[in-house]
């Protein structure tokens, strides 16, 4: 209970890994180098916001709301991977707004970052903050490399999303898009796809959002690993999990490869290497119960080294 969670910490974790690589005896020498941004209530643990900072994040964009409660949720997880989140905060528009805070109640220098990530619900894309991020992106940074907009969906959509879907113009107005094999299924309306030729049928599950506008699709398959899709070059690699990870929780991997793959990107190392190091990131994370306390990466180091 109270482990630090929503996602946005795991994919702000992830970025540190990757953006702070100054190693001391196995440690991180810390940059501040991610913010993030959400709202949440008096509530709110202290725990959650020390190690928020103890690993160098920037947490002016938290804003508590003195009548508004901290957004919690309980994950139970099944044994043949599925996941079940049971909100402990209800259903409303203060809700999604603690969630995704209004770009204009950003502080200024987040306002002015180099780069975005941000979870979205497949049916229900927040066009006017993605227009605003974009925007804001444009305006003030090329996108040779840097001014980069990432985006993650949190869960699978009920029905395909028809092509004049918000979901279509928010990945048009992305660089990153994504999906784990699930939410891609979902989205597109495609049934599961057969194991013994997936390496071939793979690409009905990038290509559509290249198409849409994407310059990297990551599709985040779990334990079958990650697939990258670069628009620029056409290249696809399949990238496989780290051999020995000791899996304790898989909560957050996804979110703690999201944030790495764009640290990645965003060092211009390249869409392969950057695959590479957010799998090591999110082998890190499955072996933790909650969040690792700290930017250690242990074993995993010699990975990121090794990119």
């Amino acid at each position: 209970m109270a482990q630090l969670g929503g996602g946005g910490s795991q994919s702000a974790w992830g970025y540190q890994t990757v953006s702070s690589p100054n190693f001391d005896g196995g440690d991180f020498q810390i940059e501040r180098a991610a913010g993030i941004a959400a709202g949440v209530g008096p509530d709110v643990p202290s725990s959650c916001l020390e190690w928020l900072e103890n690993i160098g994040i920037d947490i002016r964009g938290i804003q508590q709301h003195p009548n508004a409660k901290t957004p919690r949720a309980w994950q139970i997880l099944e044994q043949d991977g599925r996941r079940h989140e049971i909100w402990r905060t209800a259903q409303s528009p203060q809700l999604s707004s603690l969630l995704l805070p209004p770009f204009a109640s950003l502080p200024p220098a987040f306002q002015r970052a180099r780069a975005f990530h941000v979870g979205i619900h497949p049916e229900h894309p927040p066009i006017q903050l993605l227009k605003d991020l974009r925007h804001a992106l444009d305006k003030h940074r090329s996108r040779n490399g840097t001014g980069l907009l990432s985006i993650e969906t949190f869960t699978k959509a009920s029905t395909k999303i028809q092509p004049d879907g918000d979901l279509w113009a928010a990945i048009e107005l992305c660089d990153i898009f994504s999906p784990n094999e699930e939410e891609a299924r979902s989205i597109l309306g495609l049934s599961k796809l057969n194991r013994d030729t997936i390496d071939a049928e793979i690409l009905k599950l990038t290509s559509p959002f290249i198409d849409a506008g994407a310059r990297w699709c990551s599709l985040r398959r779990g334990a079958g690993g990650v697939v990258v899709h670069e628009k620029s070059s056409t290249n696809v690699w399949s990238i496989p999990v780290v051999a020995d990870t000791n899996v304790v929780d898989t909560t957050g991997c996804g979110n703690a490869f999201c944030g790495a793959f764009l640290a990645g990107i965003q060092s211009r190392s390249g869409a392969e290497v950057a695959g590479m190091l957010a799998t090591a990131a999110a082998s890190v994370m499955a072996e933790h119960q909650g969040v690792p306390q700290g930017l250690n990466m242990g074993k995993h180091a010699l990975l990121l080294g090794f990119c």
